[in-house]
């Protein structure tokens, strides 16, 4: 469990996820998979997956569970 504040304007490159990812937005924006996610929002990806970049406009804070393969 990671518990991750980015800057305003912050990227995350394209990656891959070995094990599921859930993540829930606490504060802030993410633009995930085509849309932008506010705070109460929950994303999940499937383990085996391919990320497109993260971003975040405002900045945010979020609460991942990530497959420890995926730190």
């Amino acid at each position: 469990m990671i518990l991750l504040k980015a800057a305003a304007g912050a990227e995350y490159p394209a990656h891959h996820h070995s094990g599921a990812e859930e993540c829930y937005v606490l504060e802030g924006d993410l633009y995930v998979e085509g849309k932008y996610l506010g705070p109460g929002d929950f994303h999940h990806a499937e383990g085996d997956s391919d990320h497109d970049p993260l971003r975040t406009k405002n900045g945010c804070t979020l609460l991942l569970v990530v497959d420890p393969k995926d730190y």
